[in-house]
């Protein structure tokens, strides 16, 4: 999700993390670290919200309201509010602050109702609200704002409803898509999604009614790099879309030379984790960990992409740097959790 990869939680409750290769100065494992685009932000205990880009000494934005969680996209972050407000800041050239194009950054978001989640992919956000409605703004170009809108580039369309949605407990956001869990268990995901038997991301998906097949009941999601990950109730872990490799056998389609890309099944648990309890992942460097009930953490993916050959080794330890696929069969060691 950033600059800063993945991150995990180091002894002590420190936060390290995997494309800085160290631990972050005066971030612990309480704290609420969001990594999107070129920048991570943080929402520190006190309800304040500070962001930096990599090697950048953290700035603190200046909030009269307590923050509760923030979102991050393509030079623009959204805050949500004890109140349960949302506001926006920054580049707004696809509306993706929520206003008209024309109000000055920061002003609340017209939504209606209460929000209790945001989330934002490259040009567009979204809001969970407490009734469980989804409301997206920004970027329409490949259906994420309104499905039943087809329309070309630019096509900036101001906060709206989507429909079909169900009653949603968590969302998440890629670059062009996004995808909810529903209080029955459902996943549905809508806009250039990721295929879910091929790689790389399929065509645009209106479907918001119909839930992704072959996960069965959800308890929560993940985007990657072109790929989504969802945890099941049986504590496994499926993946569809285009991934970096986990170093299993199971996806022999993974190519050779260049950077190793696997095909993700839906169908098909990812091997090497069998009662996983949480997952955390990586938009932009194409990683995820996931934690077992025995307090083991094991990744997948690759950390720090520079376009080497895609040499399969073990993530064994913070601090190796590892710039290959990771090998999901080798725990993480010092590491004690995941960072929401």
């Amino acid at each position: 999700m950033g600059d800063n990869g993945v991150c995990v939680v180091a002894p002590g409750r420190k936060v390290w993390c995997s494309a800085a290769n160290g631990l972050l100065a005066g971030i612990n494992g309480d704290t609420q670290l969001l990594r999107g685009g070129a920048q991570t932000c943080r929402v520190a205990s006190d309800g304040q919200i500070s962001c930096w880009r990599a090697n950048e000494v953290p700035t603190r934005i200046a909030l009269s309201e307590r923050a509760l969680d923030v979102a991050i996209g393509q030079d623009f972050l959204c805050a949500l509010f004890e109140s349960g407000s949302v506001r926006c800041w920054g580049e707004d050239r696809q509306r993706q602050l929520g206003g008209s194009g024309q109000l000055p950054p920061s002003q609340p978001v017209a939504l209606p109702g209460p929000a209790k989640a945001v989330i934002a992919g490259s040009e567009f956000a979204c809001a969970v609200l407490t009734d469980g409605r989804v409301v997206c703004w920004g970027s329409n170009d490949t259906g994420v704002v309104n499905p039943a809108e087809t329309c070309s580039f630019p096509c900036a369309r101001p906060p709206s409803v989507v429909q079909g949605t169900g009653r949603v407990t968590q969302a998440v956001a890629g670059g062009g898509f996004v995808c909810v869990l529903a209080d029955d268990g459902a996943v549905r995901c809508w806009g250039l999604t990721p295929s879910l038997t091929t790689s790389g991301y399929g065509v645009t998906d209106r479907d918001v009614a119909t839930p992704v097949s072959g996960l069965g009941t959800t308890t929560k999601l993940g985007t990657g790099d072109g790929y989504a990950c969802a945890l099941g109730v049986d504590r496994r872990i499926r993946c569809w879309g285009q991934g970096a490799g986990t170093g299993a056998a199971q996806f022999s389609s993974c190519a050779s030379g260049a950077i190793a890309r696997c095909d993700f099944d839906v169908s098909t648990p990812v091997a090497g984790v069998a009662d996983a309890v949480d997952l955390t992942t990586s938009d932009r460097a194409a990683t995820t960990c996931v934690l077992s009930a025995d307090g083991v953490v094991r990744c997948f993916g690759r950390p720090q992409d520079s376009g080497a050959s895609a040499t399969v080794c073990p993530w064994d330890s913070l601090g190796s740097r590892p710039d290959c696929d990771l090998d999901i069969s080798t725990p993480v060691a010092g590491v004690t959790g995941l960072v929401p």
